[in-house]
Order: structure tokens, then sequence, then C-alpha cells
């Protein structure tokens, strides 16, 4: 007689679902969670934050580097001052501010000028014009009225450094009173010599002092 066979009935869904689960979950704890190693790493390491930080307090900025070599120094550089240019007492200790070039008016000067003085077109100022070193010029300092005439003493603007150009500067000078501008009148110009300042006229006209020779 045959043995009658056995079939094993088939496990529920819901048991397999389970077990499925149960190896899901056993999977995940041995995984260590995400993030972890990044979080370790950036607490040992300094972000880009403090470095830049750590690096702007070691070194000075440009600005600091300049303040510290230049020191606000004002003597001459040894480049030709540009026509124009203005400058003052601050350099100098003249009361009088001068400018480079001629005044206005005035085309040029004769080859051999040492000097010149003249009237503004006005006859209320003087222009007293001087050659010399764009960075060292002599310029007024007094302006005076000796007899019947005017006494001007010059100085040396600028400082040790001075350029090796000869261009005019000019300074605007108020004449001292009972100096009248309708009628032709001598000035002297300390070491330089003495010239005669012609009537204030338009356009503007310049008594020239010429160099000495040699």
């Amino acid at each position: 007689m045959r043995r009658p066979i056995a079939f094993r009935a088939p496990q529920a869904p819901h048991v397999l679902r389970a077990a499925a689960l149960a190896g899901v979950l056993a999977l995940a704890a041995c995984t260590p969670p995400q993030g972890s190693s990044s979080e370790e790493s950036g607490s040992v390491e300094p972000g880009p934050t403090e470095s830049s930080e750590t690096s702007g307090t070691a070194s000075p900025s440009p600005s600091q580097s300049e303040s510290t070599d230049h020191g606000g120094t004002t003597r001459p550089t040894d480049e030709p001052q540009t026509d124009g240019e203005q400058s003052g007492d601050a350099d100098t200790g003249s009361p009088f501010e001068f400018v480079r070039g001629l005044p206005s008016g005035v085309e040029e000067a004769p080859a051999d000028s040492a000097a010149g003085v003249g009237w503004n077109e006005a006859g209320d100022a003087l222009y007293v014009v001087t050659f010399g070193s764009s960075s060292c010029p002599l310029v007024p300092q007094t302006v005076e009225q000796a007899g019947g005439g005017l006494e001007i003493t010059l100085a040396a603007a600028g400082g040790a450094v001075c350029t090796m150009d000869i261009v005019p500067t000019y300074a605007t000078v108020a004449p001292p009173s009972g100096v009248a501008s309708d009628a032709p009148v001598t000035a002297v110009l300390g070491d330089l010599g003495q010239v005669t300042v012609p009537p204030a006229a338009t356009p503007t006209q310049i008594g020239w002092l010429a160099a000495e020779a040699g």
C-alpha cells in the first residue's frame, strides 16, 4: 500500500513581509549614520572663514604699508612740474601763491630772461616771473616800496632735491601803497638785478631782466 504524500502549506504573506523587514532593520543597524564622518572632520579642521581672519590679522593692509613707508613726506619729486600747477606757502614760507608757467596774456619771454615784473591788466596787482627748476623755483617773500620803486626779495622753494629743468614760475603780489600802475617803476629783484616795470596795459606787459652772461 502506498504511503500518502504530505504537502507543506504555503506561508502566509504577512509572515514573509515580517521576515524581510527584520532583515532590513538588521542591515541598517550595522551601517553608520550618514554625515558622521563629515561632522567629525569639520570639528577638527578650521573652515575658510577662520583661515581668512587669521591671515588678515597677521599682515598689514596696503594702505598701512604706504603710510609707514612715506610718512607724509612733502619733499619735491624728480619729475618736472606741469604748467598751471599751483603751490603755496606750505613748502616755502612765502605769503604768495605761485604757478608754473607764464601769466595769462603773456605768450613768451625772451630766451635770455632771468626774471620779469609786470602789472596785470587791471593795474591792481603785480606779476613776478622767475626762471629755474620746476620743483625749486624762486618765489617772492616780500614786496616793499624803496624810494620811488619796488624791492622784491626772492627765495627758493622746494627741498634738497631739485629738477635740472628751467621753466617759468610766476606769483601774483599786491603792490605797496603809493606805487602807481600808470607810470614806469623800477623793481629790484634781490641778487638778480633791477628791471623797469612798464605801466599797466592790455595785453599784460612784462619788464624782463636778462640773465648775466656766463
